[in-house]
C-alpha cells in the first residue's frame, strides 16, 4: 500500500494506515512523517498521524499533529481529537474550547431553519 500510494496518492488511504496493529506504530510515523514533507498541511494525512502517534503513546507529537490540521479542511475532526486528547491529560478548560469550536464549525454547514424563541417552547 506505502508504494502505491507513493505512485498514486489519494488523501483517503493513509487512515487504513490506522487499522494495522502487525507494524510498530513507531514505523508507521515514521512514514507519515516522510509523506507530510512533501504533503504540509495535509489535513486527512495530519490526522492520521496524529492517531497513530496517540497508538505510539506519543502525547505531545500527536497533539501536534492535531493542532496543525486545524487549519485544514479537517478541522472538526482536528478539534474533536485534540479534545480527546486534552481530557486525558488533564486539560478540560482547553478541551471544552476545542469541543466548542467543532460544534461551531459543524453547525456553519446546517441550514438556515426556523428555531422556536423562548416563547414558542412546546
Amino acid at each position: 500500500m506505502r508504494k502505491g500510494l507513493e505512485r498514486d496518492w489519494d488523501d483517503r488511504l493513509p487512515a487504513v494506515l490506522e487499522a494495522i496493529e502487525d507494524v510498530p506504530p513507531e514505523t508507521l510515523l515514521q512514514h507519515l512523517e516522510n509523506w507530510l514533507q512533501e504533503r504540509a498541511g495535509n489535513g486527512p494525512l495530519l490526522i492520521t498521524a496524529g492517531r497513530v502517534a496517540l497508538r505510539a503513546r506519543l502525547w505531545g507529537k500527536a497533539r501536534s499533529f492535531f493542532r496543525a490540521a486545524l487549519s485544514s479542511s479537517s478541522a472538526e475532526t482536528a478539534y474533536e481529537e485534540l479534545a480527546r486528547l486534552l481530557d486525558a491529560l488533564g486539560e478540560t478548560q482547553e478541551a471544552r474550547r476545542c469541543r466548542d469550536e467543532a460544534m461551531t464549525r459543524a453547525a456553519r454547514g446546517l441550514p438556515e431553519l426556523p428555531l422556536p424563541t423562548t416563547g414558542e417552547r412546546e
